[in-house]
């Protein structure tokens, strides 16, 4: 990530890497992480799923072109300076990281000061992902109601121009997928659900449409997993190969609705709390034996 950074034309504000789940990981006698194989667990491969699509192809993207909106909570490097002159992290902000990487980038573009906000998708950070329907849900629920503090805290980028990309392409795909989506989405199921029930629905063509849905899914993933094996010895066996796939049909035929469901218990609740995360320290640590073998 530094090297990245000392590659920059620009000043760099912040730097955010590739998290990937240390569930199915050991951890040898020198602290370096062993990728076993892919996860067996529903909810960390569902993540695992997310997390590629959204570290490998997306974030990259974003940062190509000068709109990525901030750098994750489980790992991210930032300018002090910068952190200093916003106030820091603020105190029972449910989502610490996307709102002082919000603020670091208002505070640079309003200045009219050039900075970088860079990913560099090979560095790989390993973090224990929640492997339970309990903790994912407490953490899903409090992004959406971290993302709620940001929208009416900040809803005045979409109209600013001096915030470029980072308002337009960043914050407005945050603005309308993440938190308009919600509703879009939860419209979509009741207008299926009424177009089954008056009979409408023409089923070869709802068909073909989640054929191609998954398609998408599947090859997305797929790049994903391509770009890991170049840059880490990762998912390369056919068997985690075939897992991760599998692990793409699910999320999108059950996980994706439960986080619309979780999503709307976050609107529709009135208390707002950050929650136990519990960590289950599932990587396994191998040790050294004094002979110089591993148990």
């Amino acid at each position: 990530c530094m090297a990245a950074v000392r590659r920059s034309d620009r000043p760099v504000a912040a730097v955010g890497a590739t998290l990937l789940p240390a569930n199915e990981c050991r951890i040898d006698a020198d602290d370096k992480v062993e990728p076993v194989l892919a996860t067996r667990n529903y909810w960390v491969g569902c993540q695992t799923v997310e997390y590629l699509t959204a570290f490998l192809i997306t974030r990259p993207a974003l940062c190509a072109h000068d709109a990525l909106l901030f750098v994750s909570g489980g790992f991210g490097l930032f300018q002090r300076d910068a952190v200093l002159a916003v106030g820091g992290y603020r105190l029972k902000h449910l989502g610490e990281d996307l709102d002082i990487s919000i603020r670091i980038q208002r505070h640079f573009r309003e200045r009219g000061t050039p900075y970088a906000f860079l990913h560099v998708a090979d560095a790989i950070v390993w973090t224990e992902f929640p492997d339970s329907y309990r903790v994912l849900a407490r953490q899903r629920r409090r992004w959406h109601w971290g993302l709620a503090q940001v929208i009416a805290e900040h809803h005045g980028i979409l109209q600013g121009r001096e915030y470029g990309r980072f308002g337009r392409i960043g914050y407005g795909t945050l603005h309308m997928k993440d938190w308009w989506g919600t509703a879009v989405e939860t419209g979509s199921y009741v207008l299926l659900a009424l177009i089954t029930i008056g009979g409408w629905l023409n089923v070869p063509a709802f068909i073909a449409v989640l054929i191609c849905v998954q398609a998408l899914e599947l090859a997305n993933s797929g790049f994903g997993l391509a770009i890991l094996a170049r840059s880490a010895p990762v998912f390369r066996r056919r068997r985690d190969f075939a897992w991760m796939m599998f692990w793409t049909v699910t999320a999108g035929l059950g996980y994706r609705q439960l986080n619309l469901a979780w999503r709307i218990q976050a609107s529709l609740s009135r208390t707002q709390e950050w929650g136990e995360m519990e960590r289950g320290g599932s990587a396994t640590p191998v040790m050294a034996l004094a002979d110089g073998t591993r148990g």
